[in-house]
């Protein structure tokens, strides 16, 4: 990425794990700094900036006072999903660009919404979906490019983590926007999207939680000459892998995918099959794919590493900074189409009756 001579300078919306993240991570990027930090509580802000090095002027209880402060250039909002619209309305309506954790907001209407607002104040706008910007992602899509997996036939992914039901917590509220496809599912759903593209015909089933909120869900996305099946949960913990089958070989993404920093691509069914031994989450099965990951490969079996010193999230810094300091209103890495569409096919989803019966998943 081009190293501009210039920074962009960032106010962070939240105190919570994903802004720690996010402020830890910034000094790993060269066109970028931390500029201010918002909470409810002003205690929490001053923690947050002290940690972080900023001074007490930075620190607000008010993100409308940080928005308009001149040394906060770019916002980034770090909030309950709930609160995504009306948080990206007051920077988008000042003219600050604003870049939102996913989900981009809990509707697809909501999301268009705060595309059209971008759009009429000229505005730069993104989806923090920070696993598209991941190195070991765009070696996968270089790969798939370039022709090495022949013509994709398939895509499988999972991505499940436990969370038992708490009617207080944000996964089971309804009210602020909880749900496994929220949370989860956009992750496979958005990472198709990149790969494949649109689909032509969206299926699937989902069930329900206590508080009427998705604790599960499988999603179906047909292509012409592809079939993606997806799934999400907060009822199990997954394999979590992601995984595209070609013609010619099968790249998978080790778990969790949507942090990946291992790509591995096999040209031999067996291998493949050695790789990601789907449908076991036993100790055997760990110890044999721990095994593939780390030992000396057979042929036919690619091992691409990518190592980082930070969490992940510097990489989508990195490149919405060097978006908006170049005067662009969107990033192609991630574009906001592409997370309008994901909603779609989660409302699309979510429109079905749940299923009757719990999950018995055998993965």
């Amino acid at each position: 990425m081009t190293n501009l001579k210039r920074y962009l300078s960032w106010g962070v919306i939240g105190t919570g794990r994903i802004a720690e993240q996010f402020a830890r991570d910034l000094p790993l990027v060269p066109n970028a700094r931390l500029a201010g930090v918002v909470s409810r509580r002003v205690d929490r802000a001053q923690n947050f900036a002290d940690t972080f090095g900023l001074d007490e002027a930075a620190a607000f209880d008010d993100p409308a006072r940080m928005i308009a402060d001149p040394q906060v250039e770019a916002i980034y909002i770090a909030t309950p999903n709930d609160t995504h619209r009306s948080l990206a309305e007051l920077a988008l309506s000042a003219s600050k660009p604003v870049l939102i954790e996913k989900p981009l907001a809990t509707s697809a209407a909501d999301a268009e919404v705060l595309r059209r607002l971008a759009t009429d104040n000229g505005t730069f706008i993104a989806e923090a979906m920070w696993t598209r910007f991941l190195p070991a992602i765009r070696q996968l899509q270089t790969t798939i490019e370039e022709g090495r997996l022949g013509q994709m036939q398939r895509i499988d992914a999972e991505l499940a983590f436990h969370q038992p039901y708490d009617k207080t917590s944000r996964f089971y509220s309804a009210g602020q926007g909880g749900g496994a496809m929220l949370d989860l599912g956009v992750y496979p759903l958005s990472l198709c999207l990149a790969l494949a593209g649109k689909p032509e015909n969206v299926s699937g089933r989902w069930w329900a939680a206590p508080s009427g909120v998705d604790e599960a869900a499988e999603f179906t996305l047909d292509y012409p000459d592809i079939q993606a099946k997806l799934r999400c949960g907060f009822d199990s913990d997954g394999v979590n892998q992601f995984i595209v089958k070609g013609t010619e070989a099968t790249a998978i993404l080790a778990p969790p995918f949507n942090g990946a920093r291992m790509l591995m691509v096999a040209r031999q069914s067996g291998l493949a099959w050695l790789a990601t031994l789907p449908g076991k989450r036993s100790l055997a099965a760990c110890a044999i794919r721990k095994l593939v990951r780390d030992t000396v490969l057979p042929p036919g079996l690619q091992r691409m590493r990518y190592d980082s010193d930070g969490y992940g999230l510097h990489y989508q810094i990195e490149a919405v900074s060097e978006a908006v300091l170049a005067g662009r209103k969107s990033c192609p890495i991630s574009p906001i189409e592409d997370s309008i569409e994901v909603l779609q096919i989660i409302e699309q989803v979510r429109a079905q009756p749940p299923e009757p019966v719990p999950l018995k998943t055998t993965r």
